[in-house]
C-alpha cells in the first residue's frame, strides 16, 4: 500500500518549493528590468507638450472657422493663452478675448526662439503670419533635463520634433 500511495502523491501534479522560488525569482528579474523604463516623473513634460500641440492646432483651427486671426501668446515662461484678435480701425490686428489660458506645471518651461511678439499668430486660412521662417519652440523639463523640440511651419503645419 505504501507504493500505491507514493505513486498517488507524485501523479497529483503541483509545483514543489524549489519551482515556485525559481519562478519568483526569474519574475523579480524581469520586473526589475522594466522598472527604470516606467518613470511617472516625466509624463508632466509629455502632457505640456501634447497640450501646447493641441492648443496651437485648436488656435489654428478657430482662426480658420471664425474668421477672425487667433494666436497663442506665452505671457511667461510657464504660462501661455490662447487669443482671438480683431482688426481695429488702423488696420492692425489686437487683442480681442483671452479665450483659454494655461499654466504649465513650474518646473516646465516654454522657450520660443526669434518671436518678436512672443505669440504665434494664424490668419483665417490657417497660416501661421507671426513669422516668415519656421518657428521653434522648445519645452524644457528643467528638474529632469528634458527638451522636446515642435516645429510651427508658415503653412500652418505643427508638429513634435523629437
Amino acid at each position: 500500500m505504501t507504493r500505491e500511495a507514493a505513486r498517488r502523491l507524485r501523479a497529483s501534479g503541483g509545483y514543489s518549493l524549489i519551482e515556485l522560488l525559481v519562478g519568483v525569482a526569474i519574475f523579480s528579474i524581469v520586473a526589475s528590468a522594466g522598472l527604470p523604463h516606467v518613470d511617472t516623473r516625466r509624463e508632466g513634460i509629455n502632457t505640456s507638450v501634447q497640450s501646447l500641440v493641441a492648443d496651437l492646432r485648436l488656435a489654428r483651427a478657430r482662426a480658420i472657422t471664425s474668421g477672425s486671426r487667433h494666436a497663442v501668446a506665452f505671457t511667461t515662461s510657464n504660462t501661455y493663452e490662447l487669443h482671438r484678435l480683431e482688426l481695429n480701425d488702423a488696420g492692425v490686428w489686437e487683442l480681442e478675448v483671452i479665450v483659454k489660458t494655461v499654466e504649465l506645471p513650474e518646473n516646465i518651461e516654454v522657450v520660443v526662439p526669434d518671436t518678436p511678439a512672443d505669440r504665434i499668430e494664424f490668419n483665417t486660412r490657417g497660416m501661421m503670419v507671426s513669422s516668415p521662417q519656421p518657428m521653434l519652440p522648445a519645452i524644457l523639463d528643467l528638474q529632469h533635463r528634458v527638451k522636446h523640440h515642435l516645429a510651427v511651419w508658415p503653412s500652418g503645419q505643427i508638429y513634435q520634433e523629437d
